[in-house]
């Protein structure tokens, strides 16, 4: 539950981020609109992109876990 509540927050974080970057440049509505299009589809590709790399690759990745023995302590 506390990392999906990470996630959330995560995520609204960076809508804030962009959206007072596009509020800050005072263009046309028109070309605001476009670009927040723009974000929305930007978001929504790396949405799915995550998505798709989640179930490809296995959550329990403790068989891939580096090795605590290194170099030094051999």
């Amino acid at each position: 539950m506390m990392d999906e509540t990470g996630r959330v927050i995560y995520g609204i974080l960076l809508l804030i981020l962009v959206g007072s970057a596009l509020l800050s440049r005072r263009i046309p509505m028109s070309q605001m609109v476009k670009m927040i299009v723009a974000w929305i589809f930007i978001f929504t590709i790396m949405f799915l992109l995550i998505e798709i790399a989640s179930h490809i690759f296995p959550e329990n990745q403790e068989e891939y876990a580096p090795s605590s023995r290194t170099i030094a302590s051999l």
